[in-house]
């Protein structure tokens, strides 16, 4: 959860499906530069575009009934 929301610049799971949501809207494709390696005869850095899934995350809710049952 936390790497798919690096990916986007974005700090909670809102965020991240609102950036989601505009960019389904919009028809747009999210990628991003990956730096896959050197050049051997160069010594430069070699990129690759990373497309990133516009699939939304769901909030998820723990809720303990008993504590105690938890620590055994």
């Amino acid at each position: 959860r936390y790497r798919r929301m690096s990916k986007l610049g974005v700090r909670n799971i809102h965020g991240y499906n609102e950036r989601i949501a505009k960019a389904a809207q919009k028809g747009e494709s999210l990628t991003r530069q990956v730096q896959t390696g050197f050049d051997a005869t160069t010594g430069q850095p070699q990129y690759e575009e990373e497309d990133i899934s516009l699939s939304p995350m769901p909030f998820i809710v723990v809720i303990v009934d008993e504590m105690a049952d938890l620590m055994l």
